[in-house]
């Protein structure tokens, strides 16, 4: 087959792709944020242009700061708190390949159940009446640590937050061990015969070694945290008193409660800008020359 026609087949081969792509992915952002330059209720046909205005009063709206501040508590301390965790228990299951195949079933069950189903599982646990967590507090006599964990504004961020640690830590509890499983075993046999211990082996060998499937565990944490919906608004519908209101939820409040939906489509264009940008920073502040081995 000439070039010039496998560059044809090619192009006819993507075409279908191109088109569903630009269709469902890229005409949705353009459309946004044209409908983010009108005041529009989302049922009228009459649309008010007003240009920039709802950006502008994005930059006045102390619930958007307050929002993005939340949402830069869930992505920082969530994220780190499951990064950290998926990949000490990683580094701990690998090293024991009897029992691996247990550990990993019970890490990444809770991945497979909905995320609204996790959400409402996790309220009756906050439950302060009849709640999980309150009985067992109360049980082992520290009845003065009970709270009403999602109504309290002390509390319920944190509370949001280890319920989104819980569920995403098996999946890349899965992922690290993906990774760490396609290091060669003589590696590690080496480290041990010049008496390195499991911190060590890990530190200088599991860890650099993985480091590209690190990067990539970073970013993708990076965008579900800041996109986080369901599970705050089945918790706590961004209460109490906004503690826990994100960009997602306030989103959602002021297109389809308050039918103000070119302000509302305003918030998720910058959504989604800050989390390009964050994304893009972490990619490349992270990239570097993949290690051969």
């Amino acid at each position: 087959m000439k070039r010039k026609d496998r560059t044809f087949l090619i192009i006819v081969f993507l075409l279908p792709s191109v088109f569903l792509y630009c269709l469902f992915v890229i005409y949705p952002y353009i459309k946004a944020f044209y409908i983010s330059l009108f005041n529009w209720s989302g049922l009228s046909l009459y649309k008010d242009f007003v240009g920039l205005e709802n950006f502008s009063r994005l930059f006045r709206d102390p619930v958007f700061w307050t929002a993005l501040k939340n949402n830069l508590f869930i992505w920082i301390i969530g994220g780190s708190c499951i990064i950290g965790l998926a990949l000490f228990f990683s580094l701990v299951i690998s090293n024991r390949p009897s029992s691996a195949s247990i550990y990993r079933t019970a890490f990444f069950f809770p991945y497979l159940i909905s995320l609204a189903a996790v959400a409402v599982l996790w309220s009756f646990i906050y439950n302060p009446t009849f709640g999980l967590l309150n009985s067992v507090l109360r049980g082992v006599g520290l009845e003065s640590l009970t709270h009403a964990w999602l109504g309290e504004t002390r509390t319920a961020l944190p509370a949001v937050t280890a319920t989104i640690i819980w569920y995403s830590n098996g999946f890349y509890l899965i992922l690290f061990l993906s990774a760490i499983s396609n290091i060669p075993p003589s590696l590690i046999e080496a480290a041990k015969v010049d008496g390195a211990s499991l911190f060590q082996r890990a530190i200088f060998i599991t860890i650099p070694l993985i480091r590209e499937i690190f990067k990539i565990a970073i970013v993708y944490i990076t965008i579900n945290t800041l996109n986080i919906f369901d599970v705050i608004y089945v918790m706590t519908v961004g209460g109490p008193n906004r503690r826990t209101e994100v960009l997602a939820t306030y989103m959602y409040e002021q297109a389809f409660r308050n039918s103000d939906f070119g302000y509302g489509t305003a918030i998720s264009v910058m959504l989604f800008l800050f989390t390009i940008v964050i994304s893009v920073f972490l990619f490349r502040l992270l990239t570097k020359e993949t290690l051969e081995y």
